[in-house]
């Protein structure tokens, strides 16, 4: 696995050439592909320009956002869908094989066993549009219970609700997004998040939390950088994760209030040391190995 840098996650901005040169100084081995960005410069340079940077600094791709609609209406579905493949097949080409969505905690329009089917039978058929690509879909899910609040209809906003609809799938390129702080909140162990079989993982989301779990009342500021407060173990998920064969990214996630006044710079160096820190307690090697010292 591989330390993996997200201008979003840290709420900050930057063109390509300054995220690369950001990842490189600050110790990150990959980063998040912005793909309607990168089509963008498809469309306009060709995929060998487009790629060019990324491909000579010899850097990682984490994961991207799932370009569909897929939670709305039928028509939006289809007409997003159609669009896929090529997607999928431009970020393969540049080397990121996995794409990440949030399911809705809450709806107006269908109860919990309609939406329910709606969402195993939609993401079943996403994963089979993006197996030839070679590409998975992850799965996250909110567990704030602001999220949820005045909806007519709750859906999926815990560990095991979700762990439940990707089984159901049964799709082995749809696994799991492990965002640490979303799992704690909903009330989520730390034995049973390291319990969950790296094989099901397609991207981890890493911070820590100043509140105990299954307090869906908070709010999101109280997501800090990983082992900040050692509320979640972060060492020991990296370690369990490592144990398991799991070989993706990396993404520090604190909420970007953390850093009020920060340049961008400073933020993304805090970030690095954080995850330097909670790396080497976990006892990994730069390529993320557990008990290799290269």
């Amino acid at each position: 696995m591989f330390r993996n840098l997200s201008l979003d996650a840290l709420g900050i901005s930057g063109r390509q050439s300054e995220l690369i040169e950001w990842t490189l100084s600050y110790g990150f081995k990959g980063l998040d592909l912005d793909l309607t960005e990168f089509g963008r410069q498809v469309e306009t340079q060709g995929i060998e320009k487009a790629k060019r940077l990324i491909v000579s600094a010899r850097l990682k791709l984490g994961s991207f956002q799932l370009p569909v609609d897929w939670q709305s209406d039928e028509e939006t579905f289809r007409r997003d869908l159609d669009k896929l493949t090529p997607l999928a097949e431009m970020a393969a080409a540049l080397g990121c094989h996995r794409a990440r969505t949030t399911v809705e905690p809450a709806g107006y329009i269908r109860p919990y066993h309609e939406n329910f089917e709606l969402c195993r039978r939609r993401c079943r058929e996403i994963g089979e549009v993006l197996a030839p690509t070679g590409v998975r879909l992850g799965l996250g899910f909110r567990a704030l219970a602001k999220d949820r609040l005045d909806r007519a209809f709750q859906f999926i906003h815990t560990f095991d609700a979700l762990t439940m609809l990707v089984k159901m799938i049964g799709s082995e390129n749809v696994g799991l997004v492990l965002d640490v702080w979303q799992w704690h909140v909903s009330g989520a162990t730390q034995e049973q998040i390291q319990t969950v079989p790296a094989k099901d993982v397609v991207a981890v989301y890493l911070s820590d939390a100043t509140t105990v779990a299954g307090r869906d009342d908070v709010e999101e500021s109280t997501r800090v950088l990983p082992g900040e407060n050692g509320t979640i173990d972060a060492a020991a998920i990296l370690a369990s994760l490592a144990a398991g064969g799991y070989d993706g990214p990396i993404t520090p996630n604190p909420h970007p209030h953390r850093f009020a006044d920060l340049a961008r710079e400073q933020i993304i160096k805090q970030t690095s040391q954080a995850l330097d820190k909670v790396w080497q307690a976990a006892g990994l090697s730069k390529s993320g190995k557990l008990g290799v010292t290269t």
